[in-house]
């Protein structure tokens, strides 16, 4: 079997000046970085992280006409710099408000632009589901937002969105790294990414 190779992207990290909450829109993701770091020193697995410098209201850089930045630029520089000799796999990190979403209650939500989740997609949930954290699948709802996740699999790469609610504790968010690292490490499944 090929070795694992994830690239973790956090696209809507860069807050305007001054930012504090959520009105009148959610301009940036709150705790994605804070995530997305928190994996970048647990997993073990080689992998790189991508954090976008552009504010949402310049360019979204989740969606198709900000493909052609620097950001866009390096994530498909490392799929095909990988993709032959690995098992790819980009876990494109975002955070969302919980006021502000149909995620309710859950901690950690995935949304999949397509018709079905996909296997690895639904392991990870049930993995997270296992260990008592709540999580949700969104099938078929990212109405073009998930850019980055359409791209890479046309490339011939897995990815996933994942979304963490921006109201966990800094211990639970932890828990649920903690949890996720074990996941990408060691529990990968293989015949998922065959």
């Amino acid at each position: 079997m090929r070795q694992k190779f994830v690239i973790l992207t956090v696209p809507h990290a860069a807050c305007p000046t001054g930012i504090l909450g959520y009105l009148p829109h959610h301009l940036c993701d709150f705790i994605a970085e804070k995530a997305a770091r928190g994996l970048d020193e647990r997993i073990e697995v080689p992998h790189t992280l991508i954090v976008g410098d552009m504010e949402r209201l310049d360019c979204d850089l989740n969606r198709p006409h900000c493909r052609d930045t620097p950001f866009r630029h390096r994530i498909r520089t490392f799929i095909q710099k990988f993709k032959s000799s690995h098992q790819v796999w980009v876990l494109d990190i975002h955070s969302f408000p919980h006021a502000m979403t149909d995620y309710g209650t859950a901690e950690v939500a995935f949304l999949e632009d397509g018709e079905t989740a996909s296997r690895y997609t639904s392991d990870l949930a049930d993995w997270l589901r296992t260990n008592e954290i709540f999580a949700r699948v969104h099938v078929g709802a990212a109405d073009g937002g998930a850019d980055i996740e359409t791209e890479a699999r046309s490339l011939g790469v897995r990815s996933t969105l994942i979304e963490f609610n921006e109201d966990l504790s800094p211990a639970r968010l932890e828990y649920i790294l903690d949890i996720m690292k074990t996941w990408i490490d060691t529990d990968w499944p293989d015949f998922l990414f065959s």
